[in-house]
């Protein structure tokens, strides 16, 4: 059973990084290679990819956008810029960070969302009720990812005793793992959340959605080399991402409507969105808040001896492309 399910899984990943329609571009024009988890981008660059704004503002000062998928998430992302096979990452400040920490000359340009958010779903009828209530419980918590951060600051300021959970480190396989009953929570993004919720039912004990602090910052971040040689690319990537804020914040519900895809309907996107339809965490500015996030990340890192050491995050952050496109936007 596991082993079907876990072959339905890799078949709905496949189907939703093909699902996405091909855009127009003029091929003459130089590539953009952007990647991300799926080719279904989520957040303000889901909106820039599907209603074009990516190929429209790239298009202007002559570049096309070529999009990829890297299912193996940060890691793979790490990797694939580290060896210049992609110009932009757009994924998660964690491994973003260790990226950075290694050496490896990227620079967060814009923020793809300020409020990354994430749950924790429990099994129908598991009579988990609290965060207390997971001590003697089987949870999907995948170490050395931001879900580890989220779950054992969670826990420590629960007062739960994180020796007495059996840790589950499933990643790509979470979801047939918990889908089989072999775990009695899961922690993951809210996106992640959505579904399973969608497929097996269960109650949401915990959410960053209440508790907005806890969220934290998807940047798109790019080769340091690239930004250096086109500038201009650059700055029509965030315009894009301006676009994609003004879109989503005059109207929620085309917001939900292009977010969506074949496994993912409106009404799941609203799911995950729909507690802030003003999306003003789809603004690409790197505002107090989010640089508290991203120091709270950066902490947590340095303190699991996961990098060497705090990254200055003025050398992360490379602001000029906002600052050169800010003005064109109300």
């Amino acid at each position: 059973m596991k082993r079907i399910l876990s072959l339905l899984t890799a078949l709905f990943l496949l189907a939703a990084l093909t699902a996405c329609g091909a855009e127009k571009v003029d091929k003459s024009l130089l590539p953009v290679r952007l990647g991300s988890i799926t080719k279904q981008f989520t957040d303000s660059v889901g909106i820039a990819q599907r209603q074009g704004f990516f190929a429209e503002e790239l298009a202007k000062v002559g570049y096309r956008p070529v999009f990829s998928a890297f299912a193996q998430a940060g890691p793979a992302l790490n990797e694939a810029l580290a060896t210049d096979n992609i110009d932009f990452g757009i994924y998660g400040d964690f491994p973003q960070l260790v990226l950075f920490d290694k050496g490896v000359d990227v620079r967060a340009i814009a923020p793809a969302t300020t409020a990354q958010n994430y749950g924790i779903l429990v099994q129908p009828n598991s009579g988990i009720k609290t965060i207390k209530d997971l001590e003697g419980k089987r949870v999907i918590a995948p170490k050395g990812t931001v879900l580890q951060m989220v779950f054992e600051s969670l826990l420590a300021r629960e007062g739960v005793d994180a020796g007495k959970i059996t840790r589950l480190n499933a990643m790509a396989d979470a979801q047939s793992v918990f889908i089989t009953g072999e775990a009695d929570a899961v922690i993951s993004t809210a996106f992640g959340i959505a579904v399973l919720q969608a497929q097996c039912g269960g109650d949401v004990i915990f959410s960053t959605e209440n508790e907005p602090e806890w969220s934290t910052v998807t940047t798109v971040v790019g080769r340091g080399a690239f930004l250096d040689a086109n500038p201009e690319a650059a700055k029509a990537v965030v315009r894009a991402l301006f676009r994609a804020w003004e879109f989503a914040a005059a109207d929620a519900e085309q917001a939900y409507q292009a977010l969506s895809f074949e496994f993912a309907p409106p009404a799941l996107i609203k799911a995950v969105y729909g507690y802030d339809p003003s999306f003003a965490h789809f603004a690409p500015e790197f505002t107090p808040e989010a640089l508290v996030k991203l120091e709270a990340t950066n902490a947590f890192l340095a303190a699991n001896k996961l990098i060497a050491q705090k990254v200055d995050l003025n050398k992360f952050i490379d602001t000029q492309y906002i600052e050169a496109v800010r003005g064109e936007f109300a």
